[in-house]
């Protein structure tokens, strides 16, 4: 993948994010699923829930952009996608 094209997904992921609530939660629930199966009962006596692989709002505040930085990447995704229909 180029970093054109990289961009262009960033660009895009901003726009319209590729990840959703139920994928992440999925996930968690994998993760959870893997690290209890792998848990050593006596370092960790508790099992192991999803929620422990959710990032909290707290842990990973969503940044808000401006209006200019909205404008800046809607024109890098704009630029890079016209590139190649010119």
């Amino acid at each position: 993948m180029s970093a054109a094209e990289f961009a262009e997904w960033i660009a895009f992921d901003q726009l319209e994010p590729i990840s959703n609530h139920e994928t992440n939660f999925m996930l968690a629930q994998q993760t959870a699923l893997f690290a209890e199966v792998h848990r050593n009962r006596k370092a960790h006596p508790r099992p192991f829930t999803p929620a422990e692989f959710l990032r909290s709002a707290e842990a990973a505040p969503q940044r808000r952009m401006t209006a200019k930085q909205m404008e800046a990447n809607l024109d890098m995704f704009m630029a890079s996608h016209n590139k190649g229909s010119g």
